[in-house]
Formats: structure tokens, sequence, C-alpha cells
């Protein structure tokens, strides 16, 4: 399992994980399906995921990320569920 977490594969998947959301919230802004609230929750905790490389509080900031994600996809999920609903 410790070998999984070293090595390129790992940082590639964690700068795409941590990029692709930030560029999905601020399409998120720029449409009117979405809350403001959604796109900034989604932005926040994405570059906070990317303080991973910062020396020091890189572990920290990753953390402070995960409150931020969860309230994101719960906002998505959310307004999905709304958008499915039959009228």
């Amino acid at each position: 399992m410790l070998a999984t977490y070293t090595g390129t594969a790992f940082h590639v998947n964690y700068v795409l994980g941590s990029v692709v959301p930030v560029m999905t919230a601020v399409v998120m802004l720029k449409s009117k399906l979405f809350s403001r609230a959604t796109a900034y929750a989604g932005i926040l905790g994405s570059v906070l995921g990317l303080g991973l490389y910062v020396p020091k509080i890189g572990l920290f900031l990753a953390i402070i990320s995960v409150p931020f994600l969860a309230v994101w996809n719960i906002l998505i999920a959310r307004r999905l569920f709304r958008l499915g609903r039959p009228k």
C-alpha cells in the first residue's frame, strides 16, 4: 500500500485531481444552474488541496480542504437532484 502513495503516478493524479475541479468550479461561476456558493466551495477546496506541496503546512492545508470539497459535492448533488425532478 505504501508504494501506491509515492512516485510520479501519485503526483500526477493528485495535481490533476485538484486542477480539474478548479476548472469545473470556474465554469460553474459562469453558469446560472449552480449557485456562486457551490462554485466558490469547489475553488477553495481544490486550491487548498494543492496546498499539499507547501512545505511544513502542506498536509494541514490538504486536510482543511476536505470539508470544503464535501460541501461542494453535497451542493452539486442537491442541485442535480432538483434538476432531475419531474415538473
